[in-house]
Parts: C-alpha cells; sequence; structure tokens
C-alpha cells in the first residue's frame, strides 16, 4: 500500500512553486494549463488495476503565457469498464493567494485507447480552498484545446465560483 506521505512527496517534486502573474480573485475565471508531470503509481499507463494511481502535474497560464500557479492531480482507479476504468480524482489549483480544491469521479479510457481522454470535458465538483477561496464552491471544467484533442498544452481550464462570505 503507497502511504500518504509517498504521494504528498510525489506532487511536491511534480510542482513547482512559480510567481503568480496577478493573485486571482474567487470570482468566474479561465485560463489555461498546460501538462508539466505525469507520475504512474501502479501499473503504468496501460492496463491500470483498481488501487492504481496517477500524479499530474499542469502549469496553470493566462492566454498569453503568463504563470497563474499550477494545477495538481491525483487519480485513482476504482474499476474496469467496457472501455476503460471508472476512476476517482482530487485536484488543488494552487495560486499565490490560495487553493481552490476540486474533485471528480469519471470514466477514463485505458492509455492504450485510441479514445483518449483528452478528447472531452471534464467536470469538476469544488469542494473548498484556502486562503482567498476558502468556503469556494461551483465548478471547474477542464478541456483540450479546439485545435489538437489529443495536446497535453493550452487545455482551456473554466472555473465558476463563489466565496460566500
Amino acid at each position: 500500500m503507497i502511504r500518504a506521505s509517498t504521494l504528498a512527496l510525489a506532487l511536491l517534486v511534480g510542482g513547482t512553486a512559480q510567481a503568480a502573474a496577478q493573485d486571482p480573485a474567487c470570482e468566474d475565471m479561465t485560463v489555461f494549463m498546460s501538462n508539466e508531470q505525469i507520475i504512474f503509481l501502479g501499473d503504468e499507463s496501460e492496463g491500470a488495476q483498481p488501487g492504481d494511481r496517477r500524479i499530474l502535474n499542469w502549469r496553470l497560464h493566462e492566454a498569453d503565457g503568463g504563470d497563474l500557479g499550477s494545477f495538481h492531480v491525483v487519480t485513482t482507479v476504482l474499476s474496469d469498464t467496457d472501455d476503460g476504468h471508472l476512476i476517482t480524482a482530487v485536484g488543488s489549483l494552487l495560486f499565490s493567494n490560495g487553493e481552490v480544491h476540486a474533485s471528480i469521479t469519471t470514466e477514463l479510457p485505458d492509455a492504450s485507447s485510441e479514445a483518449r481522454s483528452s478528447a472531452d470535458a471534464v467536470v469538476w465538483a469544488i469542494s473548498g480552498g484556502t486562503g482567498a477561496f476558502t468556503r469556494a464552491s461551483g465548478t471547474v471544467v477542464t478541456g483540450p484545446p479546439e485545435d489538437d484533442a489529443q495536446s497535453l498544452d493550452d487545455w482551456v481550464v473554466t472555473i465558476e465560483m463563489e466565496c460566500p462570505e
């Protein structure tokens, strides 16, 4: 069994803190993310088994490329499906002024499939946050760039949230 400290270490190794171009507010926004690293814990990218994990580290940036922060995700395979795997994922969007926490349960194709997971937008539930995003609620929608469904760069991230006082 993989210990929580191993997962935390993998997250820290995968993403480095970057200076923010601006401090985002707790409001609706559209940003972009580009892959920095994917770590497989278990049976690598193909033939994943229940309990296998995938750690993803993304750089968040503005349309002009200005750094905003990072998005770190841990997925866990729950079961096999006809077309891939049922997974659960938790993630944190890290900005200089706080974090937005989000989670999802969805089906993803096996990495060996031609119907790659990056072909569809995914809706995450915001489950809270820290700093400027304390008590955040709403959704985070991640999706591939329109011009290249297989690209791991410049994914669109639409954040619709509010933070009640």
